[in-house]
């Protein structure tokens, strides 16, 4: 059981990586107005601490898909966020294989740097949403750290459309879920 999953996953990792964006404003959460004609668009920003401590250690939790990893969702392949790569979101939560959607993703951007530190990815073909996500984190002149998440997403598969209100609602929970998942990382230390 554990080989085909495995073998399973590969599967899927391979096609992803073959596949394009499932929607053609790739890269618009860096920065500006978040595309119309999307159900769940939104902004939210979350004090996490001060400091050069605090901001780097958010940093690297989100290039680690730590608040993907906190929601319950494991990367493969387990390698930091950089910019072009593929990745596969599987659900474990509780750290168990259950069955469920493995969620393709292409990293659309990557930012390194003394004051801001993030990734944005985007859907593929056989992600449950329509869309793209970011996560950052932001040194503020006076030493404020802040994550900041983007969003904009549509329902992509069947069961995400029959779900409609309720499937957005899991999103906003998600959202909330890490944000409070990078305010705890920028705590540690």
């Amino acid at each position: 059981m554990v080989r085909t999953m495995a073998r399973d996953i590969e599967h899927a990792y391979r096609a992803a990586c073959a596949a394009e964006p499932t929607y053609p404003e790739t890269g618009a959460t860096r920065g500006g107005p978040l595309p119309a004609g999307y159900p769940l668009r939104t902004r939210r920003s979350l004090r996490i601490g001060s400091g050069p401590g605090a901001y780097e250690r958010a940093g690297a939790f989100v290039l680690s898909w730590g608040p993907q990893r906190a929601a319950g969702l494991a990367p493969h392949p387990d390698t930091p966020a950089e910019e072009g790569g593929t990745v596969l979101l599987v659900p474990r939560p509780g750290g168990l294989r259950l069955p469920g959607p493995l969620i393709p993703c292409r990293v659309l951007w990557a930012e390194y740097g003394p004051d801001r530190t993030g990734f944005a990815y985007g859907s593929l073909p056989g992600h449950p949403e329509c869309g793209e996500e970011s996560f950052t984190v932001v040194r503020d002149d006076d030493g404020t750290v802040r994550a900041e998440i983007a969003v904009f997403s549509r329902a992509a598969a069947r069961y995400t459309r029959l779900a409609g209100p309720v499937a957005r609602g899991a999103q906003r929970l998600a959202l909330r879920r890490y944000l409070r998942a990078v305010a705890r990382a920028a705590r540690q230390g």
